[in-house]
């Protein structure tokens, strides 16, 4: 049965809103086949021009095929939209499960394992509802959430930076943001990364690490240093007492009782298309990438930069159609440190991010990574809404704990949400918040 033609008789049965509710839930022409596609296009151009849709009977006169349409039962809209989509998605699956036949036959693991992969993100992206909410249902949203925060000043609407700063000024990462945090080499950003993945997961979100530059045994490592305030270098060269052993053991022990923290070795199989995979498959609350400048296509040919570009716009892609933020890391060129233009590699990189943050050490005698205990500062070069700010942070090395020291400029923290008598009038409410 040619389930095409029972949803374009249900379309003609429920009206001009049936029709112009298909693209909103996903329904294109492409969905169609052969004749179903013409009819379909009639049907379009029918409204076009008149304002109604056309009779069964006209259908078949100005497109000049014949349907049996008495084979096919009104049901539901969604039901028919529900087996259209099936349809197509088993076609597609269909198509990538020969190819992944034809590369088992000439024993090619990479291309079968790409070609298993897609099969997978396909038919978990057939989960995602096409929907398109109203102004009014959004705009409640967004008062209950100004209402939330309000009642407790100490609630972050998105996941929770390590840092108090930047959760004053955006609220934490919301989903589709897409963070990158840049630096020169050896600035600590992959340290940086790792204490930003242990606050969130702290902070009772489901993560997903993906190291790009360096093996999971080296990434967990320093995880567990931060988690527990062991010294790393102690953990690393096998100087921990066994007051601290039963520390980490107990770190261990507690980790069955909490939401998962997941961590993905890139490696050779580092690419996008498997990184999406893992997303799909763990659905965490936030991902975090190492080296995001790594990441492979699975497309050959073409410059480095047009790679980076085409990574970083299919991330920004996941994290919207995800609802996720994902945190990331790269790194500045030599010629313009510490500026959206210096970002090397991609232009992209800025463009697609939500917020940049620039890393850099607070001078001289912190560009030594012996130090125990050392200071960066950050700075935002892009905000979500416009955020600017720069903090001086402090990485205690010995206890493994990095903290905000001192704010530098941007934003300031002592305003108070005002109470009913304040508000008699609504002056308050135009004010702008104050700025150092």
């Amino acid at each position: 049965m040619s389930v095409g033609y029972g949803l374009l008789k249900s379309v003609i049965h429920q009206g001009p809103e049936a029709l112009v509710s298909l693209s909103d839930k996903g329904i294109t022409n492409d969905l169609f086949q052969g004749d179903e596609r013409t009819i379909f296009s009639a049907i379009e151009q029918f409204y076009l021009s008149y304002g109604e849709l056309p009779t069964l009977d006209t259908i078949e006169v100005s497109s000049g095929i014949t349907v049996p349409w008495d084979n096919f039962p009104i049901e539901p809209l969604d039901y028919w939209i529900d087996q259209v989509k099936e349809r197509s998605l088993l076609l597609q699956a269909g198509t990538i499960l020969s190819q992944a036949q034809d590369a088992m036959g000439r024993r090619d693991l990479i291309r079968l394992r790409e070609c298993i992969q897609n099969v997978y993100i396909q038919l978990e992206e057939s989960r995602n509802d096409y929907s398109v909410q109203s102004i009014e249902e959004a705009s409640r949203e967004v008062i209950d959430l100004h209402n939330r925060v309000q009642q407790d000043p100490t609630e972050i609407p998105g996941i929770p930076y390590a840092f108090p700063y930047l959760n004053l000024i955006s609220g934490g990462m919301w989903g589709g943001d897409l963070v990158s945090l840049i630096g020169r080499p050896a600035t600590s950003k992959s340290y940086l990364l790792l204490n930003e993945a242990k606050h969130s997961h702290n902070s009772g979100n489901k993560v997903l690490i993906v190291s790009m530059e360096m093996p999971i045994i080296q990434c967990v490592r320093r995880l567990s240093a931060l988690r527990t305030g062991i010294n790393y270098n102690r953990l690393r060269f096998g100087r921990v007492s066994s007051f601290g052993i039963e520390k980490l053991e107990a770190d261990i022990d507690s980790m069955s009782s909490q939401v998962p923290f997941q961590i993905l070795s890139g490696g050779m199989f580092g690419t996008i298309d498997r990184i999406y995979a893992q997303i799909k498959h763990y659905r965490p609350d936030v991902v975090y990438i190492d080296g995001a400048y790594l990441v492979r296509t699975t497309t050959k040919g073409g410059q480095r930069w047009e790679r980076v570009l085409q990574v970083l716009e299919i991330l920004k892609q996941v994290a919207l159609a995800e609802n996720i933020p994902i945190y990331l890391t790269t790194q500045f060129n030599k010629t313009a440190p510490g500026t959206l233009e210096g970002i090397a590699y991609s232009d992209g990189i800025s463009q697609a991010s939500s917020i940049a943050i620039s890393l850099d050490t607070d001078g001289a005698d912190d560009a030594s990574m012996s130090k125990p205990i050392q200071y960066r500062t950050l700075k935002l070069l892009k905000g979500r809404d416009g955020e600017t700010g720069k903090i001086r942070i402090e990485l205690d090395f010995n206890r493994m704990i990095f903290s905000q020291n001192t704010v530098l400029s941007g934003m300031t923290n002592d305003f108070e949400l005002e109470d009913a008598e304040d508000n008699l009038g609504n002056e308050r409410d135009n004010e702008p918040i104050a700025f150092i």
